[in-house]
């Protein structure tokens, strides 16, 4: 539990000269969309008033759930089982937007691109990739 709630706290692997600017901006833009990330050591939500790039701060987003129920879900030709909260969590995790597809760009260093609603519908109906090239 964090601060004496039912929650959890997530920590983001932020590391200088590797990812860190980039998940900055992407932290940020999160939080706009309804995100919660959060400053380590003062839980206060970031916010481009305190916390920039180049900031060695770490975040995290709070989950606010307790994980004690999951359903079986379909996932392409299996069924998985999910958190019963997965909408609340990944809204935590990426904002109002997590459905839209986005590019990553390949590596820790490219900062993330909101793709079009055409195109993620695009790469949607495609269905999954290979896990292995």
């Amino acid at each position: 539990p964090y601060h004496d709630t039912a929650g959890y706290f997530y920590p983001r692997a932020n590391m200088a000269g590797v990812n860190h600017a980039t998940q900055t901006k992407d932290s940020l833009r999160y939080n706009e969309q309804g995100g919660d990330y959060r400053l380590v050591d003062t839980d206060e939500r970031i916010s481009p008033s305190n916390f920039k790039v180049g900031d060695e701060t770490q975040v995290g987003s709070f989950l606010d759930t307790n994980l004690h129920c999951f359903m079986e879900v379909p996932f392409y030709f299996t069924t998985i089982y999910i958190p019963c909260d997965s909408d609340k969590i990944l809204t935590s995790q990426y904002g109002e937007n997590w459905r839209q597809v986005e590019s990553r760009g390949g590596n820790s260093k490219t900062e993330t691109k909101v793709l079009t609603e055409e195109k993620s519908q695009e790469i949607l109906a495609s269905g999954p990739r290979p896990v292995c090239a």
